[in-house]
């Protein structure tokens, strides 16, 4: 019994934390860019997305910073300034940056955690994106335990890859993190001593906070990449993670 609960307790130390967007959830700006575009009439997706970045809402609103009413009513201006469009108008607008829960990643996420892991999720969104997404897709958010990690940039007022967001996960030994951004893995590895897995398959180069941060490479021992499921799980058991348990 007493071998059990040190068992037990081992695994409660490691914490395997997900990145939201391209990980747990298809991320798809081209079509939010496209769908733009058809509305207005005036724009390019090219010429959308160059105002919409250099706007700054997106980064501002991830971070907490203007509430969801300032974000929506930018963003109509942007999308459409001589000509009134309803909060739902734009929220619906909104929705096509994302698409569909990537499903593998999820049963993934619940076989750790049944496997004696602490599971956490951590992401840069935004107020309006957890709302939208958690009504809809509420199993990218569960973590199986109300006391595991889940970190939202817009509740914490810092964005990967700040330093500040990532100091709000204390109290592990190992910690895992799967993200689809370099950088971001990078500030955990050399900052703060985490283990990173960089997942690729489901990765959105057309993000808008992805011509914000730059990606880095990094070469640490404790940096992996992963090009799909089974490489992914090939790589946690390289940094000691048990699936037979």
């Amino acid at each position: 019994m007493c071998n059990k609960l040190n068992k037990e307790k081992k695994y409660q130390k490691t914490l395997i934390l997900f990145d939201m967007g391209g990980v747990l959830l298809k991320l798809d700006y081209n079509t939010f860019y496209r769908k733009v575009a058809s509305i207005s009439k005036t724009m390019s997706e090219s010429n959308f997305k160059e105002k919409y970045i250099k706007s700054g809402i997106e980064l501002l609103a991830l971070k907490g910073k203007i509430p969801t009413s300032i974000f929506i009513n930018k963003l109509k201006i942007i999308i459409r300034p001589t000509k009134q469009l309803s909060y739902k108008d734009v929220k619906n607008i909104f929705q096509h940056c994302w698409g569909k829960p990537i499903n593998e990643m999820i049963k993934l996420k619940q076989q750790l955690y049944e496997a004696g892991y602490v599971v956490g999720v951590f992401s840069n969104i935004t107020k309006l994106a957890h709302e939208l997404i958690n009504k809809e897709y509420p199993e990218i958010f569960e973590t199986y335990n109300r006391r595991a990690p889940r970190i939202y940039s817009y509740k914490i007022g810092s964005i990967k890859p700040e330093p500040q967001i990532y100091q709000t996960i204390k109290g592990y030994k190992n910690i895992i993190f799967i993200d689809d951004n370099k950088n971001y893995l990078q500030v955990a590895i050399t900052q703060f001593g985490w283990k990173g897995i960089l997942f690729t398959p489901f990765t959105d180069k057309a993000e808008a906070i992805r011509s914000v941060h730059n990606n880095k490479i990094s070469s640490k021992a404790s940096f992996r990449i992963a090009n799909s499921l089974t490489s992914l799980k090939n790589h946690l058991q390289e940094f000691g993670i048990n699936f037979s348990r």
